[in-house]
């Protein structure tokens, strides 16, 4: 990979089990939770997202969003409709939930929470139950940003923090993978959501950029 020279951004996760992000037949989408995120990042863009205090602040995901869905688009293919996260069917008039799907059972349409806009990637590396914390190690500065992160805590840091955060991206991407079975997810409720545990503070959001 080359230098990247657009938006890294990265944020707590304190529910990983397969909603968001939803991993399948190699691509990784994010249509559900993080509507900040999927309202104000762009194709080329990079997101990281770390497990909460509660999954050890270990790294679940790194993805660069490939194609950006707008207008509940993901919903109206039928390429996506067997995906775990495509909550809704569109009969060419409205919308209707999908009994089948697990994830967020309390939303009934697209636009709450701006599930009308889904983040897509087939470039990205998802760790699920096998990530490990020795980012701590070789980017020390990363790790008491993550321990710090409070509910609302939103910043723009500057170029280091940026150098830190392209530095580990380029590290993971350019290792040989070596393991071909998925990994598993390291939550098993399919029921939970980032707005329904007790943990929330734990959820946020937070931008970083050059």
């Amino acid at each position: 990979m080359k230098e990247i020279k657009t938006k890294i951004s990265f944020y707590k996760m304190i529910v990983d089990n397969g909603g968001a992000p939803c991993v399948q037949d190699g691509l990784l989408s994010l249509a559900i939770c993080k509507p900040q995120i999927r309202s104000t990042i762009d194709t080329n863009d990079f997101i990281i997202g770390f497990g909460s205090n509660v999954l050890d602040n270990k790294p679940i995901y790194i993805a660069e969003v490939t194609n950006k869905l707008l207008d509940g688009e993901y919903y109206k293919q039928q390429e996506y409709s067997y995906r775990n996260d495509c909550l809704y069917s569109f009969d060419g008039q409205q919308y209707s939930r999908r009994e089948d799907k697990k994830y967020h059972i309390s939303n009934n349409t697209p636009n709450d929470e701006g599930n009308d806009i889904v983040l897509l990637s087939d470039n990205y590396r998802y760790f699920g139950n096998k990530s490990s914390d020795d980012y701590k190690n070789k980017y020390p500065q990363l790790k008491e940003i993550l321990e710090n992160l409070k509910q609302g805590h939103r910043v723009n840091h500057d170029n280091n923090t940026f150098e830190i955060l392209e530095k580990m991206i380029l590290d993971v991407f350019t290792q040989k993978q070596l393991d071909n079975l998925l990994p598993l997810h390291s939550s098993k409720d399919k029921s939970l959501s980032c707005n329904e545990i007790e943990d929330t503070l734990e959820c946020v959001f937070n931008k970083y950029c050059k």
